[in-house]
């Protein structure tokens, strides 16, 4: 496991000053790290109240894992109703198979919610801006609280997420900002949350506060289709009436611009199209990346602006063979179940990934399978990076929105080329349904990947254990829809 430091503080508040007024008006968008010592208090039962301000009995490093930060001897001697995880049993050997083997032994981790608060300073140059929070991945599920009332909940241990906090806070004053951390819920099954590694809860990924005018790019997506490029944005706010988005293709890393445009924008969902600009391909063998930048502008005036690496790639079926730009490609993929000997949880260093990845294209492999589950966001950057490709995957029971959320994730990463509903699930009549309603998400979404409906497809190559086998039958079927 990783170690940290751990500050305790009694019966305190965490205090952020934050930029000023001034500040935002020469700048279209401010971003307040939150990264660092939260006050942490911890509730047995997990009800969605804020607690007592006597729980808050500590501080916690966000980001981390609870149990890195609080051993088991200190959660009980903070909050003796605490309760950990019922299944954990201590490893024996011999090892036996099933779930009591290794790879599947459990930590005892903290079973609860834990609640993060810090104060922030809003002043009241603020007013009238878009004012987001971003947060790393939580296991298991999230609810954010401004002043004592919920604003939001988020579903989902996989991928970053964002709330919405201008229209709930009070300005020229201190505000209290809660997040409620709850890994209870056990209608998920993924590598990433069982094993060794288990529920253990927490936020494993970067907190800040962005703050841009008065309308914001919400989400963008690029992807190539023929010898054009494809462009959407969305917005979100006041649209001025006299609105612009100005587009920019550029390499930093020796100041080459491909090309750049302005367009008027007439509604919160644009879309233009644009030629190829020279770009060059994105591929495992030569993972080249430009920067991609949009600017929000209202005469002259900026209002928001954002930026992210683009890899130029397009994988395609061609009969059972596949192609990358147009050239044939043969995955030589391994499976990812996210087991991490030094670390338990996925590590949160980006670093940790692109040793990890170099490794494994010296051995010949050039493809990722995550194995019920999307890979981290660090993880995913490093594939970026030096030419990985992904397939990436949903845990069992996740739901539709759940699916949504990793696709518009995902699709920024020219590393992930498939997406995958799943493993080993039973594929009776409502399943194949569902899984038809998620290609046509992906193929509008992420229409540059390809879709895998299912690794191993229970019902079809073989029946669950303890199901009768099937009854002979004199006609062939698709499936078996018992």
């Amino acid at each position: 496991m990783q170690i940290y430091t751990l500050k305790i503080l009694i019966a305190t508040t965490t205090v952020l000053t934050c930029v000023t007024a001034s500040k935002a008006e020469a700048d279209p968008v401010d971003v307040v790290k939150l990264n660092g010592m939260w006050d942490f208090a911890y509730v047995a039962d997990g009800q969605g109240k804020p607690p007592a301000g006597e729980r808050f009995k500590t501080a916690i490093t966000v980001p981390a894992c609870w149990d890195d930060a609080l051993s088991r001897e200190k959660a009980k001697s903070l909050w003796p109703d605490a309760r950990f995880n019922p299944d954990y049993r201590e490893l024996q050997l011999p090892v036996t198979s099933g779930f009591a083997n290794a790879a599947d032994a459990s930590l005892p981790y903290l079973l609860g919610s834990g609640w993060y608060r810090r104060v922030i300073d809003v002043p009241n140059g603020w007013r009238g801006r878009q004012i987001v929070l971003r947060a790393g991945r939580v296991v298991m599920e999230a609810d954010v609280f401004v002043n004592g009332r919920k604003v939001h909940h988020h579903l989902g241990h996989s991928m970053p997420w964002e709330a919405a906090l201008a229209p709930h806070l009070e300005y020229g004053k201190k505000n209290e900002l809660l997040i409620r951390v709850d890994n209870r819920r056990d209608d998920r099954l993924g590598c990433s949350i069982r094993g060794w590694k288990g529920r253990s809860g927490g936020i494993f990924g970067q907190v800040s506060l962005r703050l841009s005018g008065r309308a914001r790019i919400a989400d963008w997506n690029i992807y190539p289709d023929g010898e054009k490029l494809h462009w959407r944005a969305d917005i979100e706010g006041d649209l001025p009436a006299e609105c612009q988005l100005r587009w920019t293709v550029s390499d930093p890393s020796n100041g080459r611009q491909y090309g750049s445009g302005l367009l008027p924008v007439k509604n919160k969902h644009t879309s233009w199209t644009t030629a190829k600009l020279g770009i060059p391909a994105w591929s495992d063998t030569d993972p080249r990346l430009v920067e991609m930048r949009l600017e929000l502008i209202d005469e002259n005036h900026a209002l928001d602006k954002v930026a992210r690496p683009f890899g130029m790639r397009r994988l395609t079926r061609d009969g059972v063979g596949l192609r990358l730009n147009g050239k044939p490609v043969y995955l030589r993929g391994c499976g990812e179940c996210a087991y991490f000997p030094e670390t338990c949880t996925p590590p949160l260093n980006v670093d940790w990934y692109r040793r990890h990845i170099r490794r494994l294209k010296e051995l010949g492999f050039n493809w990722i399978r995550g194995h019920t589950w999307p890979l981290t966001e660090e993880y995913l950057q490093a594939a970026d990076e030096l030419g990985m490709l992904v397939q990436v995957e949903p845990p069992r029971g996740y739901e539709m929105g759940e699916w949504l959320h990793i696709i518009r994730a995902c699709r920024k990463h020219p590393s992930v080329v498939i997406y995958c509903c799943g493993n080993e699930e039973t594929l009776d009549d409502p399943k194949i349904a569902f899984l038809r309603q998620c290609a046509d998400h992906q193929k509008r979404l992420a229409p540059d990947a390809l879709f895998m409906p299912q690794e191993a497809m229970r019902g079809i190559e073989y029946h669950l254990k303890g199901v009768p086998s099937r009854e002979l039958v004199e006609q062939p079927f698709r499936h078996n829809p018992g």
